[in-house]
């Protein structure tokens, strides 16, 4: 844990803490170096996007769990790249139901529902429909998604966070779809009550070569902030 003097720096959507020996990412020709801001000299120009190259995932399989017999046959495994998207429709728009060992995507857009119907039947799940979510009945599905948490303390996966672009950005298309938008010149805003699922995703973010900037509120009749996660090229 630090304890100590904190070195903090905005502008242009870009804000900044860090402690004053933190290397920073300076543009240095068509590439960049790493510095420590003390080392820094009065002006520079901090890169704010990198390339990043992380290994795909081959196919996710959630941990089995012992329960009494299963109704539903549910699939034991998915692609990597469906897992990604499936992660990205769950923590923006997801919860688990205990009682039923099931999660359920709330969803009413039309273009919406029938991306999530078409990921769900791509992998096998049987479903349960009404007019505002689906309900998968699948216990090692529901064992495992419960594990990232209420609304506030909902995280990234780090198998997503190093995983592929290709995996990065299905995760992030279908976080944005569930909980945020995106404009005809690949800029947006996503949207989330969890600190730490706003930081994660401005990292995801970032490795996909947007620039990044995130800002909170206090919204009337909530408890805590919410924060929107803006990004742009």
């Amino acid at each position: 844990t630090y304890s100590g003097e904190m070195v903090y720096r905005s502008g242009r959507g870009l804000s900044m803490a860090f402690t004053p020996n933190h290397s920073l990412p300076v543009a240095s020709g068509d590439g960049f170096k790493l510095l420590p801001f003390c080392d820094l000299p009065g002006q520079v120009n901090i890169k704010r996007t990198a390339k990043f190259y992380g290994e795909a995932l081959d196919k996710f399989s959630p941990p089995v769990i012992q329960t009494r017999r299963r109704r539903l046959v549910q699939p034991e495994s998915i692609t990597g790249r469906q897992y990604a998207e499936l992660m990205g429709w769950f923590l923006s728009e997801g919860s688990t139901v205990d009682r039923d060992k099931a999660f359920s995507i709330a969803q009413m857009k039309p273009a919406g529902r029938d991306a999530i119907k078409r990921l769900l039947d791509e992998c096998g799940f049987v479903q349960s429909w009404s007019e505002s979510q689906v309900v998968v009945y699948a216990p090692d599905w529901w064992a495992y998604l419960r594990r990232f948490g209420k609304c506030r303390d909902k995280f990234v996966p780090d198998a997503i966070k190093l995983s592929s672009e290709k995996d990065i950005r299905a995760f992030v298309r279908a976080a944005v779809a569930g909980d945020g938008h995106m404009t005809d010149d690949d800029s947006g805003h996503y949207y989330t009550t969890s600190q730490r699922l706003a930081d994660d995703m401005s990292e995801l973010l970032v490795k996909l070569g947007y620039s990044v900037s995130v800002s909170s509120r206090n919204r009337a009749g909530r408890i805590g902030a919410s924060y929107d996660v803006s990004f742009s090229h």
